[in-house]
């Protein structure tokens, strides 16, 4: 049903194309007739209302209704009239030719009715046939016919198209050229059968009178590779309910095609018969065909032997038994290549040879500290503090050489001791300064800084500030006033209120903080739906960054307080805009953007945006400013105390928890409990 609406697919005609002989001239076509040889001209006519064009030294000479060859061959014998030499023979210097093109086709109006996208009456190129006009309008719409599109003239129906037999087939039957006041109409579809599963095309088919589920499989181009064709599964509506039948394949000739059927092509069982598999450490894993008296060795073989990484003590066979039972059979990798025990083979049975290193604990070395790139390392025999740093990417700038620790987990059988440590001492070019020591898998190798010495800090300043741009920390206590003085202060369009500090969650009790709230939405999304749940779930979401909103007042006038932060690695200062608008959003009838009004109130705002929605609640209302601060409404006796709203601004309506419906254990316990305290009652007032 997209056909017409996909945009990579078009129908409008062709206009560069030659006109076709067939073509039939009428009133608004224009003709260029043209002469060259012994003499040259070019004439310009528009075919009149009456069919009619006029040319000079002729008079009127009636065209209208001609096919284009009879219009050419017409005015061609009316120019022999004056000029002779069209009649001369070839290679005659008096010889002149001919030529009649039409230059620009005439539009007709066609009306396109019923069961279509867009219907309407429509100007068309008079070179459209029923497809372009079809797609002029959308084609036929969910409930139109694509198998029997009429189309009228004068009153009689003069033609049906098939679309189907167009796309399939290839078949231009019932496309027929489109005249003035053509009327196109698309009916209601009568039979539309839904196909699904195993097919190359799923989806709805329209069928007609008549057609059978083979007619059904050449519209939906077969089956996929995975189909099972033997049995074909039909529903059908029968008796105001569905019943299912299963079609063989040899009957689909037999089997006529009603509205509402859906057939249902399944795929073939994924079970195998003679295959064996083997995967891990050998040199060609996969698949295999399995033959009867086949042992494991002959397996190993076909997939050329073990790698030299692998694990000769221990492999796996994988057996299933009976669809249902699974067997695993363990073996000497040793003593099968030496054909000391070789096992039997069964058709599907499976085998694991394992990697030497994944039945051992993991051996690495880990750098850590002043390195260019701190990272773990694969343990290699013979490695050396100096060889781990080299492929650590070497010193960071500030190292210090000579203050280098190695940690390493002890295994001496004593409970007191946690770990050793070893000082080690080098130089800038990784040469040891003393005796070198070999590491031991597991080591931790810690580079330390020169005493005093801290890596570069920086932040950045963003917006309306004199000089934005990246800044270095210059001290530990530098702070938000220290540097809004060295950016040069604000821009006149600076939003001042706005002023915000985006901070990095570096800590990691910030990152395992997070993790926690994540797993309790988790835990909690299960039983309830409360506000409460919602408004973690927002928590969650957030980056892993601070939104800090500054007071950039008290900043300036009360300089090194506690509302002047000190600054940290990576922080982002940033001051918007002046800010002219408020933002309603959540439960309200129209969220929108509005301008900002001095002294309106939280109602109004709400108000400009349709006011408040059936499920909001009034009394959670709350106000996100334009430096990240929020505000909720706070509740005072039988007053509400509402946010003050400033430029900027963002209010939100929450909207009120979802009502938990009792189920139905609690309701017969809620029955039960009335039932058993009318009875209680009932005894109590008998006495």
């Amino acid at each position: 049903m997209s056909f017409f609406k996909n945009p990579k697919i078009s129908f409008t005609p062709n206009l560069n194309m030659a006109t076709p002989d067939n073509y039939q001239v009428g009133p608004g076509d224009e003709l260029l007739v043209e002469v060259w040889g012994a003499t040259e001209g070019s004439f310009k006519q528009k075919v009149d209302a009456e069919g009619n064009i006029f040319l000079n030294g002729i008079g009127r000479i009636h065209v209208g209704g001609l096919s284009f060859s009879e219009v050419k061959a017409k005015i061609n014998s009316q120019l022999k009239r004056i000029y002779s030499g069209i009649s001369a023979p070839e290679g005659s210097y008096a010889k002149i030719y001919t030529g009649v093109t039409i230059s620009q086709v005439r539009t007709v109006k066609v009306n396109i009715i019923g069961e279509v996208a867009v219907p309407g009456t429509y100007s068309l190129s008079s070179l459209s046939t029923v497809l372009n006009a079809l797609y002029a309008c959308g084609g036929p719409s969910e409930s139109g016919s694509f198998r029997e599109i009429n189309i009228f003239r004068g009153g009689k129906k003069v033609a049906t198209f098939d679309v189907y037999n167009f796309l399939i087939n290839g078949s231009e039957k019932g496309n027929i050229g489109l005249k003035d006041q053509d009327v196109i109409i698309v009916p209601p579809y009568k039979n539309r059968v839904w196909v699904d599963g195993k097919v190359k095309r799923r989806g709805f088919y329209e069928t007609l009178e008549n057609e059978t589920l083979a007619n059904l499989i050449t519209f939906f181009g077969g089956f996929t590779s995975d189909a099972f064709t033997n049995t074909l599964v039909l529903e059908r509506i029968k008796d105001a309910k569905r019943e299912v039948k299963e079609i063989p394949f040899a009957d689909i000739s037999k089997v006529k095609m009603q509205n509402g059927d859906r057939l249902n092509v399944h795929a073939i069982t994924d079970e195998y018969h003679n295959r064996l598999s083997i995967g891990g450490a050998v040199y060609q894993p996969g698949v295999y065909e399995f033959k009867e008296g086949m042992t494991a060795y002959d397996l190993l073989n076909r997939a050329n032997g073990v790698r030299k990484d692998a694990s000769l003590n221990r492999g796996l066979i994988f057996r299933t038994e009976n669809r249902v039972d699974y067997q695993t059979l363990s073996f000497s990798v040793k003593d099968l290549i030496e054909k000391k025990n070789d096992i039997p083979l069964k058709d599907n049975d499976s085998i694991h040879i394992f990697y030497r290193d994944s039945l051992q604990y993991k051996r690495f070395v880990k750098v850590e500290g002043a390195v260019n790139k701190p990272k773990e390392l694969p343990f290699m025999d013979n490695m050396t503090v100096e060889d781990v740093i080299s492929l650590a990417g070497g010193l960071a700038n500030g190292a210090d050489p000579s203050m280098i620790e190695v940690f390493r987990e002890t295994n001496d059988g004593n409970f007191q001791k946690l770990s050793q440590a070893f000082k080690v001492s080098s130089n800038h070019q990784l040469e040891p300064q003393g005796e070198r020591l070999t590491l031991q898998p597991n080591d931790v190798v810690s580079v330390r800084y020169i005493k005093g010495f801290t890596p570069m800090q920086t932040v950045t300043v963003m917006g309306e500030v004199l000089y934005p741009g990246v800044y270095s920390i210059q001290s530990k206590d530098e702070r938000v006033s220290d540097l809004l003085e060295r950016v040069g202060g604000f821009t006149p369009f600076a939003y001042k209120e706005g002023l915000t500090l985006v901070r990095k969650k570096t800590d990691e009790g910030d990152i395992q903080q997070e993790d926690f709230l994540k797993e309790l939405i988790e835990i909690e999304n299960d039983t309830s739906s409360s506000t409460s749940n919602k408004t973690l779930r927002r928590v969650a979401k957030k980056s892993n960054e601070y939104r800090i909103g500054l007071d950039v007042k008290k900043i300036l006038n009360r300089k090194h307080s506690k509302y002047d932060l000190l600054l940290n690695d990576g922080d982002m200062l940033l001051v918007p805009s002046e800010k002219q608008t408020v933002e309603i959003r959540g439960e309200v009838l129209a969220p929108s953007l509005v301008r900002y009004e001095k002294g309106a109130s939280i109602h109004q705002y709400v108000s400009s945006a349709g006011g408040f929605a059936s499920r909001a609640k009034r009394s959670a209302i709350y106000v996100m400013y334009a430096n990240g601060d929020i505000k909720a409404t706070r509740t005072s006796l039988f007053f509400k105390n509402y946010p003050k709203i400033e430029p900027g601004a963002i209010i939100i309506v929450p909207s009120k928890p979802e009502k938990q419906r009792l189920t139905t254990g609690e309701t017969v316990g809620i029955i039960s409990a009335i039932t058993t305290m009318g009875v209680l009652i009932y005894s109590a007032f008998k006495k």
